[in-house]
């Protein structure tokens, strides 16, 4: 087997587009080699288009899912509630 070390990094990025660095997660993916992963969960402003335009830089293609397009909620736990009853 290789030496070769995978490095995954998860920037969450809900409503960032005025303060997402685009260059340099492009320098850092090229320095390093990280897989780096956007996520972005259902923002209102300017940070869909600017994760696209940072995709295409990187070389890989935007990915959405219609799951959790809105802030995540509390689910009750299977068998019971989610919190003490009132």
């Amino acid at each position: 087997m290789g030496d070769a070390t995978e490095t995954s990094i998860v920037v969450p990025c809900y409503d960032e587009a005025g303060r997402l660095p685009a260059d340099d997660f492009v320098d850092l993916a090229g320095r390093t080699g990280a897989y780096l992963i956007f996520v972005d969960d259902g923002s209102t402003d300017a940070t869909p288009s600017l994760l696209t335009q940072l995709a295409e830089r990187l070389g890989a293609g935007p990915r959405s899912s219609p799951w959790n397009a809105t802030r995540a909620r509390a689910r009750p736990c299977a068998g019971g509630s989610a919190g003490p009853s009132s």
